[in-house]
């Protein structure tokens, strides 16, 4: 058994067991590539597939198989990475992640990443922390920029400051002085950021406002941060959202004020898998937030 010999084999899982598409993605006949399944079942002494008809439906066997090939050739890949690096240096593709509310941390250290490695570049891709975390053990990413806790299975973090949250509001509505409580929040029309599924902050901040004996005023939800910051603009409502949200989105049209009785604060961190390679350019950019040691 051999390292082609675990690729043609995953190919064919990852094309939903279907011989023709997998032989497609491999660039060779079907024939060939079902004598090559055969050959590998001969050697394990164990049955990869049941044929059911004319498809495929993995083994206990197969699935167990899966899960080592995707180890193995994950390894190879990054051996390959580790030894491209050492003999060209730091250049390619970083691929991270970030939540929505943390985007904004991310610019000023890529701008300084890239004045002294020009040539890396960069992939973001944002979305929950749910799907961040399994972006990561997908491979996918190389680190993730989201909120905590976050489970420590097979994960490393580094934790980073604390985020306060604030009232944020339209300007014209012209509120004085710097702070406000949140039973005077209740008088007003609120929008939120909420999550498609999970918990996530929305239901930290009712949470909040429960223990303060507070029914806040919801008129709108959605999960897109510009569409908030928009509502905000016209006079829709106020939000409550990380301080670092409004100072990174200045808009004189929209305002915030400190929440005097609000505990509400969220810890952020960057993420990555513990026992993936870590590339020299993700080294040097995790640097920057202060970690030494990989």
């Amino acid at each position: 058994m051999d390292i082609r010999q675990l690729r043609y084999f995953m190919a064919i899982v990852e094309e939903d067991q279907i011989l023709t598409r997998a032989a497609k993605r491999l660039n060779m006949a079907q024939p060939p590539l079902s004598q090559l399944l055969k050959a590998l079942e001969d050697e394990l002494g164990v049955l990869l597939f049941e044929r059911i008809g004319k498809r495929l439906e993995l083994t206990p066997e197969g699935k167990a198989l899966y899960q080592k090939a995707l180890k193995i050739t994950n390894s190879m890949d990054e051996i390959m990475i580790e030894m491209k690096e050492i003999s060209e240096g730091v250049r390619g593709q970083l691929i991270l992640g970030t939540t929505v509310y943390y985007a904004s941390l991310l610019m000023d250290k890529m701008n300084y990443f890239r004045l002294n490695h020009p040539l890396v570049t960069f992939k973001i891709l944002q979305t929950d922390p749910v799907r961040l975390v399994q972006l990561l053990k997908n491979r996918e990413i190389e680190f993730a920029l989201l909120n905590l806790p976050v489970g420590s299975d097979g994960l490393s973090k580094l934790e980073l400051k604390e985020l306060k949250y604030t009232f944020v509001y339209p300007t014209e509505w012209r509120l004085s002085g710097n702070s406000i409580n949140s039973k005077d929040i209740e008088q007003y029309p609120l929008v939120f950021m909420s999550r498609e599924k999970g918990y996530g902050t929305f239901e930290d901040t009712l949470e909040e406002f429960r223990r303060l004996g507070v029914k806040p005023n919801i008129v709108a939800q959605t999960n897109d941060l510009h569409m908030i910051m928009s509502m905000i603009e016209k006079g829709i409502g106020a939000s409550i959202l990380p301080s670092i949200v409004v100072r990174e989105n200045y808009n004189p049209n929209i305002s915030k004020l400190e929440i005097t009785d609000f505990k509400l604060s969220t810890g952020s961190a960057l993420v990555w898998l513990r026992d993936r390679y870590v590339s020299k350019a993700a080294k040097y950019f995790l640097e920057l937030f202060g970690e030494k040691d990989f």
